[in-house]
């Protein structure tokens, strides 16, 4: 349901930019629902000029006017981008978890198809529980019959640490298979996630090793991590107090730009 102010200026932007093509802006009544093919975005929300708009089905707790935070000039947000690094050597420790519950809220305003959003998210501190991920992870490979995978294990048998170098936790984003296209939004979530680590002291590798075992659904790997039934890992990524600090932003090769 739309909660209109007497302040609408009826200017079309929220009819224009709807995703769902469900408000239609009439001169008499200003925006109406003309569909129940909303998908509760808010786009019509935070596109209002004036903030005459309310979709009063949404949550209201967390909203913020745009106007009174400053958006990053070009070359803070250039510096900000290039700076973002894979952090593989940690300090001791376990990241407090009001820093992680800070670290994931911000996965919840990634991007999603259709704003399905459906993540939710397994956070593994307990040394003991890592460790015997680890032996899971370095059993999958040892067993496993492709080459590359033996070519890993061949590299890593004698330090399977390196598999997880040495990072005391992780983080799992899970999605119900029942909704395939849930599945990227976990990586998206966890790209706002490291994006945002380093503004909270905190480190992030993505685990492709690990992500690759858990996306084999396996049994033993469900039941140590107490994964609901109806849930699956879409992606996973180490992270933790970084052991040092970097110096210098490094140049990578240039793009490859195709116009047509």
């Amino acid at each position: 349901m739309l909660k209109i102010a007497d302040s609408c200026i009826k200017c079309g932007a929220c009819q224009e930019c709807c995703p769902s093509v469900a408000i239609e802006v009439t001169r008499e009544k200003g925006p109406v629902l003309v569909s129940d093919a909303c998908i509760a975005c808010g786009h019509c929300e935070s596109i209002c000029p004036v903030g005459a708009l309310e979709k009063t089905d949404l949550l209201h707790n967390e909203d913020v006017p745009l106007d009174k935070w400053p958006v990053l000039d070009a070359r803070t947000a250039e510096l900000f981008l290039r700076a973002r690094r894979s952090i593989r050597e940690w300090k001791p420790g376990i990241v407090p978890r009001t820093q992680t519950e800070k670290l994931l809220q911000i996965g919840r305003y990634a991007q999603t198809g259709s704003n399905m959003q459906g993540i939710d998210y397994l956070v593994v501190e307990s040394p003991e529980v890592m460790d015997e991920l680890l032996v899971l992870l370095t059993e999958w490979f040892r067993t496993h019959p492709d080459p590359v995978r033996q070519e890993t294990y061949q590299r890593f048998k004698d330090e399977p640490r390196r598999f997880f170098r040495g990072a005391p936790q992780c983080l799992l984003a899970l999605h119900d298979p029942a909704t395939p296209k849930t599945f990227r939004n976990g990586q998206f979530a966890f790209t706002y996630v490291e994006l945002y680590a380093a503004s909270l002291g905190l480190g992030t590798c993505w685990a492709g090793y690990l992500e690759a075992y858990l996306n084999t659904n396996d049994a033993a790997s469900r039941k140590l991590l107490g994964i609901p039934e109806d849930r699956v890992v879409c992606a996973a990524m180490l992270y933790g107090l970084p052991k040092y600090p970097y110096h210098k932003l490094v140049t990578r090769n240039p793009a490859e730009i195709h116009w047509r």
